[in-house]
Parts: structure tokens; sequence; C-alpha cells
């Protein structure tokens, strides 16, 4: 069967940082399965993202530079709940790259 997909899909297990769930500030911890130019797949083996609901949240990427943190900042939208394999889809509506310096670069250490 032929992949009919889009957009290219990385298998990607990353930290997930959901900070807002609709209009409410939140602090959830996730990974990422996967991840495209327009998506990504959450991991959720608690249940608490539902089709539908909007979303802010960071995927803390791998950096090659030492005492700098790279964060994928991301608005979106959950388009699909997978409860057999405990993952919810998000649509990224808007995204952007953020450096986020360390405590131990900032101090200069």
């Amino acid at each position: 069967m032929a992949e009919k997909r889009r957009y290219r899909r990385y298998d990607l297990q990353l930290p997930v940082e959901v900070v807002k769930i609709g209009d409410k500030p939140v602090s959830l911890r996730l990974r990422s399965r996967n991840m495209s130019s327009r998506g990504v797949l959450l991991e959720d083996p608690d249940g608490a993202l539902h089709r539908g609901q909007l979303l802010e949240f960071s995927v803390q990427l791998p950096s090659a530079e030492d005492g700098v943190e790279v964060r994928l900042y991301c608005r979106g939208a959950v388009v699909r709940r997978d409860r057999a394999r405990n993952c919810a889809a998000a649509m990224l509506q808007r995204y952007e790259f953020q450096r986020v310096l360390t405590r131990g670069a900032a101090a200069g250490v």
C-alpha cells in the first residue's frame, strides 16, 4: 500500500510540554511519536487530549550548542484521538523556533 500523506513524517520521540488547552493554562508533559511540518503525534496515556481542543505546546529539540536549548513553540488543534495507541494527533496552525539559554550559559559558567 502506497503512502498517501502529503507531508513526510519523521519518527521523533521528543519531550513535549503542553502549556495551554483552550484558554486554560496547564502543565502537561508528554512525548512525541512522530512529526511533520503540519502536525505531531503525541503519546497521551492518560487521555488528557480530545478532538477539537486548541493547544499551545513546546517540543524540546536536540541542540548541538552547549548551554542552549532549542524549542519549537506550537499552536494547533487536536484532530484525532487514537485510544488503542494511547495517542492524539495535533495539526500545527502556527509554530516558531526559540533558543533558550540554560542557567549555566546565562550565568557565564
